[in-house]
Order: structure tokens, then sequence, then C-alpha cells
């Protein structure tokens, strides 16, 4: 996983928490700074793409940890 870019880390963690979820609105089941550590980066670079992500019509997010993937096709090829 460490060889992937972060993007890319991220888009396949959010693509796999829909699919368990089988929804795709859902909460993260860890905070942020757990989930960055998980992925290999920092709580800002992880907040940092998740804006992007959103500007880019990717994904919504309410609160803290409650995270919609609006575009899945889009966030994969990320």
């Amino acid at each position: 996983m460490a060889t992937e870019s972060i993007n890319t880390r991220i888009a396949q963690y959010l693509a796999d928490l829909a699919e368990q979820e089988n929804a795709y609105t859902f909460l993260l089941p860890i905070s942020r700074k757990d989930l960055a550590s998980y992925l290999g980066t920092t709580p800002e670079t992880l907040s940092r793409r998740f804006s992007e992500f959103e500007a880019a019509g990717w994904i919504a997010q309410t609160g803290q940890r409650q995270i919609t993937v609006l575009d899945l096709d889009a966030l994969l090829l990320t």
C-alpha cells in the first residue's frame, strides 16, 4: 500500500469502506488522526486531500467523520 500515491490510498480506502458499508454515505470508523497514520500520511495532508476531493465533487463531508461518495468512478481514477 505504501508504494501507491496518497490520493490513491485515500480513494481506495473510501471505496472499500463504501463497499463494506454497502452505502455511499458512511461514518469513518476511526479518527482522522488514526486514519492518516493507517494510510501513511499526516492528518494535515489527509484533511487537505479530503478538501480537494470535495472541491472536485467526488465526496461530501458532513462533520468530522461522515463522508458521502458522490462520484466513485472519478474518485478511483485519482
